[in-house]
């Protein structure tokens, strides 16, 4: 019961959201080097915590849900992803890739042990940036073989089978 108050009126209750990841942890005492992947995966997450977080709806219902929660309501699962997605494809941008990336270098002139980062050159930022849609026509051609193996499978009237003499 929300009504905590004198006035019998409902309080909102903001949602609540977690998002627990496995990425590369810190080694010897140096930053997170996450890999390209990882963080594409962790906006893409963050998409999701977003779209939690800053949910409007009246009613935790009708709210932002994931497809694994087990009971009815949230949004429709096209529109779960779009967030996350949106989010997901700004990793991808050079001004985005600029600000985030670095590489660390880890040896000095004289051959002493010194961590310095130094920002990814233009040449790779915008070879990462062009490499997006590489391979995607593969990709492409996979997921339709792949919906149309599942259509034929579940596609028909199901199995014949009887119960106790009945059909």
């Amino acid at each position: 019961n929300n009504n905590n108050n004198n006035n019998n009126a409902p309080q909102r209750v903001l949602p609540a959201c977690v998002n627990i990841g496995n990425l590369t942890p810190s080694r010897d005492g140096a930053p997170s080097l996450l890999l390209f992947r990882e963080v594409q995966t962790f906006f893409h997450e963050f998409g999701h915590a977003c779209h939690c977080v800053l949910t409007n709806s009246r009613h935790s219902l009708h709210s932002w849900a994931w497809s694994a929660v087990p009971w009815p309501g949230g949004v429709e699962q096209d529109f779960l992803e779009v967030p996350s997605m949106m989010l997901e494809n700004f990793v991808w941008t050079p001004e985005v890739l600029r600000r985030l990336s670095r590489n660390n270098v880890a040896e000095d002139d004289d051959g002493s042990q010194q961590q310095q980062q130094q920002q990814l050159p233009e040449s790779i930022i915008g070879a990462l940036s062009e490499s997006r849609f590489r391979m995607t026509g593969y990709a492409k051609c996979k997921y339709l073989a792949m919906s149309l193996y599942d259509l034929k499978v579940h596609g028909g009237s199901g199995p014949y089978y009887e119960f106790e003499g009945k059909e």
